[in-house]
């Protein structure tokens, strides 16, 4: 794969990557509209806030993302084009960005590896279903590249101008980015010409404007961290493993693919390691400033991968003991630390693990560039064009093997009667609302109940996101997203869960309130046509005596036994309250 190339490789894997997003174009989760809902009230002067008559909760964990959303429906763009737009744009950034952060790690023929890792990056299922999907995941994920480039290329000067501000939008971004902006921080503390003026640039471009919004959150909600986290996390050894089995789903899920380069390079180098007078060699090349060291305390280095036309120096004028590769690892082993500590998530394509995509595609590439460098060194490719050519057929086998594993892995879901290629692009993309796809029936169970509510009537819901957004009331999150109590309520001991279930507890609270609408999704018993409830939480409402004040009043069709994935007709039921 010759520079001159490159280029057109980038613009073609530019076209692959928006071809497949609009294949899952259609595709939209239900959480992107709880988002939406917050942009919705804060564009129009309700503040930033789920409910507009109980107290301000943060039921998101995507600040910045959430304010561009309230931006784009201020300017008078529609909510759902707005936010697949920004995934879709973010994908493109992200191929875009990797020629400048295949240069911050100072490789040779970094347009070459960087078209390779775009077109295995565009190749992804997963990636492309988190771009349109409505969450912040691959906005996320250019920031990451970003703040990325920025520190490994400030870290090569030595100098630390940008890479803290870029880490604060980051951390705006998702809050988990605070953990690569403190291992970067403490690599550039470390590495830095100037310590101190590396920790001045940190505090006034990370700290300050972290702590200021920090300040913000805790004086608008009352709490440091958002709700979701009260809600979704607990540590502890079951949460460890839980993100384990999460962990291990993305190896599997096709991750296997992007790790199997990196283990045969390793492989490769052990058994051709260079000689003790090949070490010695490159040592005293090293004392005589020759060009080809690898860096000081890594004697063979450069002579291991010597006819590799790939590697080039690793170092700069700081980061003298490690290469900056380093950097790049120990980031990605923070989002990595992040994932299996909280449990993973329960959503399609990994999407906490999406954001080291690019870092695992240029890393395979790299890897399949130091493999043909190893192997023309045994006689087996020994021109440059040979090793090129080889990069470019591994580089494709890879893109081509992703792709399959992840269909299939994506056909193995739930919902892959609709991950299916067989809606067409042209009848979804731009569209405004979720008719014809999988969220239709939570958009009509919101909309009948926007239809017959009343003023100050109060809707409780097991799915956060469409219906609320289409019914317009204050609403209950069964499921605590948006709700500080039943969020609290995971804090709770194991004694004290087994004294008294949390599910009994969400009933009296849930039931508390009187809600005159409650909308459950579940199953519909093909021999008795009886309704079964997905949550344990809706069979503890239904269970109660107060549950015989409340009738089905409408039914809409999540998904019925006809189609490839499902078993039993699904439906959302929405119950309304006799007085």
């Amino acid at each position: 794969m010759q520079a001159r190339i490159a280029k057109p490789i980038l613009i073609a894997a530019a076209a692959v990557a928006l071809f497949h997003c609009l294949s899952y174009i259609h595709v939209t989760f239900d959480d992107a509209f709880i988002s939406l809902r917050y942009a919705a009230n804060l564009a129009a002067g309700h503040g930033l806030r789920y409910n507009l008559a109980t107290p301000p909760v943060e039921g998101f964990s995507n600040p910045l993302f959430t304010f561009l959303c309230a931006l784009g429906i201020a300017l008078g763009f529609d909510p759902l084009n707005t936010v697949k737009f920004l995934g879709v744009i973010s994908f493109i950034l992200c191929l875009a960005l990797l020629p400048p952060f295949c240069r911050s790690l100072r490789l040779r023929h970094p347009a070459s590896i960087a078209a390779a890792a775009a077109l295995i990056l565009a190749a992804s299922p997963f990636v492309a279903l988190s771009a349109v999907s409505g969450l912040e995941t691959l906005p996320h994920t250019v920031l990451f590249l970003a703040a990325a480039t920025l520190a490994l290329k400030e870290s090569s000067s030595g100098h630390v101008r940008f890479s803290p501000a870029c880490f604060a939008l980051l951390a705006m971004s998702r809050p988990e980015g605070a953990l690569p902006a403190l291992v970067t921080a403490l690599w550039q503390a470390t590495a830095a010409q100037r310590p101190i003026a590396a920790l001045k640039a940190w505090a006034a471009g990370f700290v300050a404007p972290c702590a200021a919004a920090l300040t913000l959150r805790y004086f608008y909600y009352g709490a440091w961290l958002p709700n979701t986290y009260a809600a979704k996390v607990s540590f502890g050894a079951p949460s460890a493993l839980a993100g384990a089995h999460y962990a291990w789903g993305f190896v599997r899920d096709g991750g296997f693919l992007l790790l199997l380069p990196l283990l045969a390079a390793a492989l490769l180098r052990l058994w051709r390691h260079p000689s003790t007078q090949e070490a010695a060699q490159a040592k005293a090349a090293e004392k005589s400033s020759a060009p080809s060291t690898g860096g000081a305390g890594r004697p063979g280095y450069e002579a291991a991968f010597a006819d590799s036309p790939f590697l080039g120096p690793s170092n700069g004028k700081a980061a003298q003991q490690l290469p900056l590769w380093t950097l790049a690892v120990l980031l990605c082993a923070a989002q990595i630390f992040f994932a299996i500590a909280v449990a993973g998530d329960f959503m399609l394509g990994y999407r906490f693990i999406v954001p080291i995509y690019p870092f695992l595609c240029v890393a395979a590439v790299a890897s399949l560039a130091a493999t043909a460098g190893q192997l023309s060194r045994s006689r087996v490719n020994t021109t440059v064009r040979g090793q090129m050519g080889s990069l470019a057929l591994g580089a494709t086998l890879l893109a081509g093997g992703l792709f399959l594993v992840q269909r299939q892995a994506l056909a193995g879901e739930a919902l892959s009667f609709w991950l299916s290629r067989q809606w067409p692009a042209s009848r979804y993309a731009g569209q405004t609302d979720l008719r014809g796809t999988w969220l239709e029936a939570h958009q009509l169970s919101g909309e009948y109940v926007r239809l017959h509510a009343r003023k100050g009537d109060l809707l409780a819901v097991s799915e956060a996101g469409v219906i609320p957004y289409y019914a317009r009331l204050d609403t209950l999150d069964i499921l605590g997203l948006n709700d500080s109590y039943i969020a609290g309520l995971g804090r709770r001991s194991a004694l004290e869960r087994k004294q008294r279930p949390n599910g009994e507890l969400i009933r009296e609270y849930i039931l508390s309130k009187s809600p005159r609408w409650i909308v459950l999704d579940g199953v519909i018993n093909p021999g008795s046509g009886g309704f079964r409830p997905r949550l344990d939480i809706a069979w503890w409402l239904l269970r109660d005596p107060r549950w015989l004040s409340y009738r089905p009043v409408f039914q809409a069709p999540l998904c019925r036994a006809d189609e490839a994935s499902c078993k039993q007709d699904m439906v959302d039921v929405v119950f309304q309250r006799i007085e």
